[in-house]
């Protein structure tokens, strides 16, 4: 068959003609053949095409090198054109002995020729193929650089992957629904980028387009912590269902690096099979080492790159690597150096030790903002630990564990506990062991160790076992805690499950272990819930450990209305223990709310243990009230969502989602919060106007978020503007008008501003909504004196130290006007705000 030189031929809109219709159609299979849509055509394939291939065609010639032969190029020297038949076959002549050799060439080959050891024969389209062969000639070069990319990419893919699991806990917990959503997301973007990929590897040099991709992989990996911050800031996810938030919150931050990265794997399997003649053998290659970098960048990232440097480090590392290898695969390319120094600037914007390098580096999203309240902050193998100080109160201190607030403690009273459900194990604790001087105690979850301190400073003979997963917690609360090794305490850095399944093993194989007399979990909440503590299998584990007459209290989150988790784990608790009742954790005066969230307390045991009676202890009176009824108990057990948990079937996520949409609806969202935790911070600091202008943030994000709106008010007094903080103090009593400090703060201003009537209204609007508060008592006195109306203060104040007889305030006050009425003056007290309010 003799070959023909390659024309170009203006081709018509059908794919299986030449230049014209072919008669023999049907009209309606004709194509319109006018002069104006002939024109038209080309135009239209022209813009589809620019619209994928242009921009990158601007970066990347397409010119021949090395002997590439490029559709678009002319045919090299000694060699022969391809003409191409309608139905998109070709006819390729043979290359000569001196055509360039193969490790250059570009495109896929196309003829199927002897051994290359033979001479080879020119072959017809149907000819049977024997090895792979171009019409450059024999395959040559080493496979080693396609298999090295194909090993940095891979791992760069896995180490972003698992990145993920960490960056999105702190805005959504970590689940089986952010579980799903991940590997989902990197998946289809793997898949689209490799579409992308195998159709970029086709058109362009191989080169050049890879140090393109990884200039742009690289900027995707900076990003991912830019558009974490942005998308968990934005309110409008809030109210999107719970699955539906976290697919959307993943997709919008990682779904752009996933696809990028995605691109490189075709380009560099084409790179790879054009040096080598053994298709199977250099595929298998390539995978082989993409599927090592992937093992390799896991344990590395897992064990080794979070604990040790942090989620923000690594990320900045992947993506300044990335840029790295965009040199290595094109030293000439000016956008790899361009881009190579700018990653070089990120990187010392979000790790550089300078003032200002935090500064941005935080506002950006490149790393933690670390305030000078913040004692302790690092990521640990399981999480991300942070304790912070309290800006208006110096001596209490709060650990956050990802996103959520877990313990909280005040130093300079280290023996109050601050958190409602610790008040409930200390009740049922004092009501069981009462007369006891020692108890023996499992603790799972030991966060802050507030409650396993309280117990042996409560009971000093006790022996407190206290299982926590996260050695860095153990570490922050030495750090900012104040924990410190004490007789009794043993701390067991391991899983709960698997800690109570060794004992139960040594229990089994006849051991001496004396049982617990109580067994407290504190490590569920509605964001992380650990499901594997929660079923009927563990539980029954947990009986054998405490005996006939143990105590097992179990802490967990849920709306009683709802009781999907709480009913189910009622149920459960029924299958291992005789008795089982449950506690709420609320304020003392507060009124059960069915429709809000509440912190439970699960109490079971193989005894009853009349916990009604704490009705008559008046340390816990409060606790006893807080005791659901037999009714309530039954009930929820009942509701349509409950089921008995196994390790089998414990679907938790799914038993409080509705929980965290509803608290993510009613809450104030993650926006508010943190301007309205930077305006505290920046308030701590006196820099008032940058206060003011956060806590305004906030409220416009959130109108009814009361507490922004009191704290506007403070900073607006503390800047000299009283007339904008009696704006604020009004606004937060229209938020929340059966809260008494909005009015106790009004009166403050009002006492300032010499208005001592509005000041008298607004304390006793106060003590309306709250008549045991003491300080509304003292500030309507020193009002009522400044007024002249001397007795009736003096009768105020008085109150106010039989609420608070340490009040050292009030006795001065009540000193001071005693002093006032006693001088023959004209029987008005001095013009004074209450003293010590």
């Amino acid at each position: 068959m003799s070959l023909t030189p390659l024309t170009v031929r203006m081709r018509s809109v059908s794919p299986r003609s030449s230049t014209t219709v072919p008669s023999s159609l049907p009209p309606s299979r004709k194509w319109n053949t006018s002069p104006r849509a002939a024109a038209a055509a080309p135009r239209y394939a022209a813009i589809t095409h620019a619209i994928f291939f242009k921009g990158i065609t601007i970066l990347l010639p397409t010119r021949p090198r090395h002997g590439i032969i490029h559709p678009r190029s002319p045919p090299p020297v000694g060699t022969q054109a391809i003409a191409r038949t309608p139905r998109g076959r070709s006819n390729r002549a043979v290359a000569p002995s001196r055509a360039p050799p193969l490790s250059s060439r570009r495109s896929r080959p196309e003829t199927m020729n002897a051994p290359a050891s033979q001479p080879s024969p020119g072959t017809t389209p149907n000819s049977q193929p024997n090895a792979l062969q171009t019409d450059a000639g024999v395959p040559s070069g080493s496979i080693i650089g396609p298999c090295a990319i194909a090993f940095i990419a891979s791992a760069a893919v896995m180490i972003v992957e698992l990145l993920a699991f960490r960056l999105i806990a702190r805005y959504l917990g970590s689940s089986n629904y952010t579980t799903t959503a991940i590997i989902g997301v990197v998946l289809g973007g793997l898949a689209i980028g490799n579409f992308i990929g195998g159709g970029l590897a086709d058109r362009f040099r191989d080169g050049r387009m890879l140090a393109l991709l990884f200039v742009l992989s690289s900027a995707g990996c900076f990003a991912v912590p830019v558009l974490n911050k942005l998308v968990g800031d934005w309110s409008a996810l809030w109210f999107l269902s719970w699955p539906r938030r976290i697919a959307t919150h993943v997709t919008l931050v990682f779904s752009l690096p996933a696809i990028l990265l995605g691109t490189i794997g075709p380009v560099v399997a084409r790179m790879a099979l054009l040096r080598s003649d053994r298709v199977g053998r250099t595929v298998g290659a390539v995978y082989a080492c993409g599927a090592l970098g992937s093992i390799i960048g896991t344990f590395a990232c897992g064990f080794y790159l979070i604990p040790y440097f942090g989620n923000y480090a690594v990320i900045q590392a992947v993506g300044a690597g990335l840029s790295v290898m965009a040199i290595v695969c094109a030293r000439t390319y000016w956008a790899t150096h361009v881009w190579t120094a700018a990653a070089a600037v990120l990187v010392l914007v979000g790790a550089g030790p300078w003032a200002w390098a935090k500064e941005i580096g935080s506002d950006l999203g490149l790393r933690e903002r670390i305030t000078p309240f913040v004692m302790f902050d690092a990521d640990s193998e399981y999480g991300h630990v942070r304790v912070e100080v309290n800006p208006d109160h110096p001596t209490r201190r709060i650990m956050v564990l990802d996103k959520l607030e877990h313990s909280y403690l005040d130093t300079a009273r280290p023996d109050v506990l601050q958190y409602g459900y610790e008040n409930v194990y200390a009740a049922v604790t004092d009501h069981v062991a009462a007369g006891r001087d020692a108890i023996r105690a499992l603790v799972l979850g030991g966060g802050g160790y507030t409650h396993p301190r309280h117990i042996l400073r409560v009971r000093p003979r006790s022996t407190v076992e206290v299982v926590e997963i996260d050695p860095v917690v153990t570490r922050a609360a030495m750090a900012a805690f104040d924990l410190s090794p004490q007789p009794g305490l043993t701390i067991v850095h391991l899983d709960a499950r698997q800690h109570v399944a060794d004992l139960v093993r040594r229990q089994t194989a006849g051991e001496a272990l004396a049982p617990f007399d109580f067994v407290f979990l504190d490590a569920v909440n509605d964001f992380n819930v650990p499901f594997h503590l929660t079923t009927a299998e563990f539980q029954s584990s947990v009986a054998k450990l405490l005996g006939d007459e143990g105590v097992f209290l179990m802490t967990l989150i849920d709306i009683y209305e709802v009781g999907g988790f709480l009913g189910s784990t009622l149920r459960t608790m029924k299958n291992s223990f005789s008795h089982v009742t449950c506690f709420y954790a609320g304020y003392e005066s507060e009124a059960f709310q069915p429709g809000e969230r509440y912190t439970f307390i699960v109490v079971a045991s193989q005894r009853d243990l009349k916990l009604g009676d704490l009705e008559a202890d008046p340390r816990h009176r409060a606790i006893a009230q807080q005791q659901l009824t037999r009714e309530q108990i039954e009930a929820v057990m009942k509701a349509p969502l409950t089921t008995v948990l196994t390790d089998d079937h414990a679907p938790v996520e799914f038993l409080l989602m509705h929980v965290v949409e509803r608290t993510g609806r009613a809450a104030w969202n993650e926006a508010a919060m943190r301007f309205y935790n930077r305006g505290n911070t920046e308030y701590a600091l006196k820099r008032y106007d940058r206060a003011i202008e956060s806590y305004r943030r906030a409220i416009e994000l959130e109108p009814a978020m009361h507490i922004a709106h009191l704290n506007l008010g403070l900073a607006y007094k503390d800047s000299g503007r009283l007339d904008k903080a009696v704006e604020a103090f009004l606004a937060a009593a229209a938020a929340r008008p059966d809260l008494p400090g909005p009015a106790m703060n009004l009166a403050g201003i009002y006492m300032l501003l010499h208005e001592y009537e509005a000041a008298r209204r607004a304390y006793e609007k106060a003590i309306q909504l709250d008549p045991q508060f003491a300080a509304a008592y003292n500030g309507l006195g020193m009002a009522l004196a400044n007024l002249g109306r001397l007795h009736e203060a003096r009768t105020a104040i008085q109150r106010a130290i039989e609420l608070k007889p340490d009040y050292p305030a009030a006795v001065r006050n009540l000193a001071q006007l005693d002093a006032a009425m006693a001088s023959p003056s004209d029987g008005h007290a001095p013009a004074t705000r209450p003293a010590g309010d």
